[in-house]
């Protein structure tokens, strides 16, 4: 988690350090913190102190300093957002396991997994400050966010491809059978999957024979 570094600075706005100079009286005791300041998403990690002569165009003041650092609690973005998000990210996953043809389930589950998360984007950032760089939370939200459309633009080119597989095996079908059909118109021979061709009657012709003529 990041941490943070506050200063206070105490100096003389009208009086040089001829007038008036700062110094801590217990020296590195002079600041402390108490036990019983708490903040709910920091925690107070050290301070240290220092006197300093800063030179301006008016003159040289004198300045007391104090620096305190803070670390953010990790335990609220843990729950509120790290967890739900990993846990959004391996139920698009499931759809891996589905028949490609149960098409209700699969595109369901992938809309609803990019719904929310882009619901929790836009809630994780509307609670954090307006700023211009790019956060750490930043990071792992849209690698979570790319990582559930891409689940969902599997199940779609999976869906194509096998659109296109069926498609190329259709028309296969249809050119053998036509292939298949003029075989058997041409050469009188069956196909593989046509019916015998039925034999042509053929017309006999019988002939009696004349009875011997009778001599006279």
């Amino acid at each position: 988690m990041d941490r943070q570094l506050c200063n206070i600075e105490i100096e003389s706005f009208g009086y040089t350090m001829r007038d008036i100079r700062y110094k801590w009286n217990e020296g590195p005791n002079s600041v402390g913190v108490s036990s019983e300041v708490s903040l709910p998403q920091f925690k107070v990690l050290g301070h240290r102190q220092r006197a300093m002569e800063i030179s301006l165009t008016t003159g040289n003041y004198s300045r007391l300093a104090c620096e305190i650092q803070f670390v953010r609690s990790m335990g609220y973005y843990l729950i509120q957002i790290y967890i739900p998000s990993g846990l959004i990210v391996i139920i698009s996953w499931v759809s891996f396991w589905l028949n490609r043809n149960a098409t209700p389930a699969r595109v369901s589950l992938g809309v609803t997994t990019v719904l929310t998360m882009t619901t929790l984007m836009s809630s994780t950032n509307a609670a954090l400050p307006k700023i211009s760089y790019v956060k750490s939370i930043d990071v792992y939200l849209g690698t979570c966010f790319v990582m559930v459309f891409a689940s969902l633009l599997e199940y779609a080119t999976v869906g194509y491809m096998a659109k296109r597989i069926q498609m190329r095996k259709q028309r296969f079908a249809a050119v053998q059978k036509i292939v298949a059909v003029k075989k058997i118109t041409i050469d009188g021979v069956p196909g593989p999957s046509g019916p015998e061709p039925q034999a042509t009657p053929r017309a006999v012709t019988l002939t009696r024979p004349a009875p011997p003529s009778r001599s006279s």
